[in-house]
């Protein structure tokens, strides 16, 4: 009996413990099945688990979020959120997943209002006991990271274009010192191709007795990197040298310096005129000094103006573009008056005609009232006419010009096309690196910009301004049925009727492929944005002719305002872009 009671009580305990480690891998199974559920779940990549027939089983939160569906995606094939031009070889990608093989390839899905996006998927065998039972996939969206790179490639081809073509002679110098590129112009004006320079040393092109400056020069850049302007000589192909201006600016990307820009501008023509006008003359020197004072155009024309005005004793002093049979004065000097303002635009009178058209600077008696003296010269600014630089004065001047003063007027009118010439090329790098270049409106870059300065501007004035955030409704259908081409011209006249339609105050800007962003500013009433809404609404309605068909766009708008919506410019943009797919579902509901 007691062997049989000893016997009974082991068996109890071997079950019981037994009965403990099922227990304890049970509870490990139920851990491990949890903290898999809370990794699926709360994945910022979107997950799914298919069934070996490619049926949904589970989505995470970031796929349902991210392709607009509901829980009703459950049960559906993947060929629900698979656009059908990339089906067949997410197909293939799932079979080798079927049969064991982990894979990752890119792909095209859609969500639940049509829109694709570019995937990085991946799909890998769900396996039990050596069985697989199913499929689990994850994607990342890399939609917007190949709408940048396509972004950089095509600034990235601008630049090089401009680079390339530009008027003035350039270079590129890498931080070491040695040549990276130089233009066709600076090929022109050294003599040497570009293959012949790159890897040599940037002082090959500076001569022999002035390269030990040029090495410090290059020192004192890396070591405080900044803009730098000074004269030289410029040693070109069989030892010739030429009198040149150099401008170096430093490459800055994320804030890290990689090389060096070098302008080189011929300064023979110029250095001819002042041996004219004589080295005793003071005005020659006070316009060495405006010569050499930098490298902001902008700065250097007003300096050049002042100069001019003091010493040929008149009072007003400007700088004019011609177009067609017009002027329009683009910079001024002189009292503070209304007298020929920046930006005044009259009539191209026979006076300023001749100025613009003489190969020399000349005075003129037949002026219109209220000028009674003036001398000017024309500007050739790209190596094209671009206007005239007129200093004139309401008061008949004390004597007559002298021949000294016409060699004055044409020194200062080519070192003004000069400054000119890089005023409209720094003109031309900003607009298109703030510019869409399909339909010419601002990019994100620029909208950002303009709303960080309108928070600065309504906080000071405790204003309100207003974001609007557009989408195209039915702009799909046209790209897919129509081609890219007409869906181009598409937006393009978007764009068109947008400007058509708002202030000159406001910004309009394309953030998206058919995303618009409008930024109203100083709103006094909110009802002007709602109004600002509805035209915008109604003008995007009418029909469209592109190819000889009408089509039917149309739009969905959200609307955030500063400060109540969001006191940040990604508070109010996010605040727009909500409310905007608010209201598109809204429109689609009422189709």
């Amino acid at each position: 009996m007691v062997l049989l009671a000893t016997a009974a009580t082991a068996v109890v305990t071997a079950l019981v413990v037994l009965c403990g480690v099922l227990v304890r891998k049970l509870r490990d199974a139920e851990d491990r099945r949890q903290r898999y559920a809370a990794v699926f779940d709360n994945a910022t990549d979107m997950m799914c688990v298919y069934r070996l027939d490619g049926t949904i089983v589970r989505a995470n939160a970031a796929a349902l979020k991210r392709l607009g569906f509901g829980a009703e995606l459950a049960g559906k094939n993947f060929s629900a959120h698979v656009a059908p031009e990339s089906l067949l070889t997410t197909e293939r990608a799932f079979a080798q997943a079927v049969s064991g093989r982990s894979i990752e390839f890119s792909t095209v899905f859609l969500d639940a209002h049509g829109d694709a996006l570019t995937v990085m998927a991946s799909l890998a065998p769900i396996a039990v006991r050596e069985r697989i039972v199913g499929v689990v996939g994850s994607a990342r969206d890399v939609s917007a990271e190949e709408a940048h790179e396509e972004e950089l490639l095509r600034n990235r081809e601008r630049f090089r274009g401009l680079f390339e073509q530009n008027a003035f002679a350039m270079a590129t110098i890498k931080t070491d010192g040695t040549l990276s590129a130089i233009n066709v112009a600076m090929e022109r004006l050294s003599g040497y191709r570009n293959e012949e320079l790159v890897g040599k040393p940037a002082t090959i092109l500076t001569p022999p007795d002035r390269r030990e400056l040029a090495r410090r020069r290059l020192a004192e850049l890396t070591a405080s990197p900044a803009p730098m302007s000074y004269e030289s000589e410029l040693l070109c192909r069989g030892d010739h040298e030429v009198a040149v201006g150099v401008d170096i600016l430093p490459i800055e990307v994320v804030g890290r310096i990689e090389g060096y820009y070098m302008t080189v501008k011929d300064l023979t023509e110029e250095r001819a005129l002042r041996g004219r006008l004589g080295e005793s003359d003071a005005r020659v020197s006070a316009l060495y000094r405006v010569a050499s004072s930098g490298s902001n155009p902008s700065l250097q024309i007003d300096e050049a103006l002042a100069l001019g005005t003091k010493s040929l004793r008149v009072r007003y002093g400007c700088i004019v573009e011609v177009s067609g049979d017009r002027f329009t004065v683009r910079h001024r000097c002189g009292p503070e008056d209304d007298v020929m303002p920046v930006g005044f635009t009259a009539p191209l009178g026979p006076a300023i005609e001749r100025v613009a058209q003489s190969p020399r600077a000349t005075t003129a008696a037949d002026l219109e009232p209220p000028w009674k003296s003036s001398i000017g010269s024309r500007i050739v600014a790209d190596g094209k006419p671009y206007g005239a630089l007129i200093f004139l004065d309401t008061q008949t001047r004390d004597g007559a010009f002298e021949p000294a003063d016409v060699d004055f007027a044409d020194l200062l009118a080519t070192l003004a096309g000069g400054a000119v010439s890089r005023e409209l090329a720094h003109q031309r790098l900003e607009e298109e690196s703030l510019c869409d270049a399909l339909t010419g409106l601002a990019n994100r870059t620029l909208l950002e910009q303009s709303i960080l300065r309108a928070i600065a501007t309504a906080g000071r004035r405790q204003r309100k301004f207003a974001v609007l955030f557009l989408d195209l409704d039915r702009f799909k259908p046209v790209n897919d049925e129509r081609g890219h081409a007409a869906g181009d011209l598409v937006l393009k006249e978007v764009a068109r009727r947008l400007r058509e339609t708002l202030r000159a105050e406001d910004l309009v800007a394309r953030v998206g492929g058919d995303e618009f962003v409008i930024l109203q500013t100083d709103v006094e009433k909110l009802e002007a944005t709602g109004e600002l809404a509805e035209r915008v609404s109604r003008a995007l309605s009418h029909p469209m002719a592109v190819g000889g068909v009408q089509l039917q766009i149309g739009c969905s708008i959200g609307v955030a305002v500063y400060p109540y919506d969001g006191k940040t410019a990604a508070e109010l943009m996010h605040c727009a872009d909500v409310a905007m797919y608010r209201a598109k579902m809204r429109n689609r509901e009422t189709v």
